[in-house]
């Protein structure tokens, strides 16, 4: 067990080879998750040419000992779209991927995969009907209610109830750190659904992405306490990438780290 070295009193992550873990849940048997960190690398290709970012890609799904042939990946465009993944995808092809922001399955040893580094990653479990979704939560999945979606389809294709989900929220960017110099237009546009989710601090504003979406969820059914909040501040803790703190600072690495889930 590595000691958490998060400002933020985090939740303990346990290190198992050199992958990451949210350890509540790595209780449930027939589930399987793992977060790289930089240590494994960028795993972007607009951060880094095809082949070094496959490398570190089959290096990290290796010592997670996942069969990169058994993943599925999308293209990430800050939408709504979910696919139900019933077949493994190419994942170091990016030009076969499909645009989405949210994928589901059943399917086990079919692991499902996105990269981010800011946004949040939120895997869905459901241990009664065993079924996965992985979810990319941004400002404006965050406004179109990605995860809800998402939520409903698990319940449209496999019958699962909110109320059964286990929900794990990745490292992302907390509201400490998501300040903007003012009331930026991508929040304005829509100020009614984020005012209880932006908060002054003298002339600036700071966005709460992480309680959004667990407001989101439990409206929908999900028990607050099958949700678990990892509390890794993504522009603070340098373990893991963040577009933010990459574009206001010249301290740390460029790139995307990737969250992996899926059914053993």
């Amino acid at each position: 067990m590595e000691k958490q070295l998060s400002p933020e009193k985090a939740e303990k992550f346990c290190i198992i080879y050199a992958m990451y873990q949210i350890e509540k849940l790595t209780k449930f048997s027939n589930l399987f998750h793992a977060i790289s960190t930089t240590r494994e690398g960028n795993m972007s290709y607009n951060f880094g040419d095809l082949k070094k970012v496959n490398e570190n890609m089959q290096k990290f799904l290796v010592t997670c000992k996942v069969d990169g042939n058994r993943c599925s990946t999308i293209r990430l465009v800050h939408g709504t779209r979910i696919v139900e993944v019933k077949k493994p995808a190419n994942i170091y092809d990016p030009d076969s991927l499909v645009d989405a922001d949210a994928m589901i399955t059943r399917v086990r040893r079919l692991f499902l995969l996105i990269k981010t580094a800011d946004c949040l990653p939120i895997m869905l479990f459901d241990p009664k009907v065993q079924a996965v979704g992985l979810v990319h939560a941004g400002w404006k999945g965050t406004e179109n209610e990605i995860t809800v979606k998402t939520v409903l389809d698990m319940k449209k294709y496999y019958g699962t109830k909110p109320s059964h989900l286990v929900v794990g929220i990745g490292p992302g960017i907390r509201k400490a750190s998501y300040e903007f110099d003012k009331d930026t237009e991508k929040f304005s546009t829509n100020s009614r659904v984020w005012e209880k989710y932006i908060s002054r601090k003298g002339d600036n504003y700071l966005v709460d992405l992480f309680k959004y979406n667990i407001d989101q969820l439990v409206h929908t059914g999900v028990k607050e306490n099958n949700i678990i909040d990892c509390k890794i501040d993504t522009a603070k803790d340098k373990r893991f990438f963040s577009h933010y703190r990459d574009v206001r600072t010249s301290d740390g690495d460029r790139g995307r780290f990737v969250t992996v889930v899926g059914l053993k």
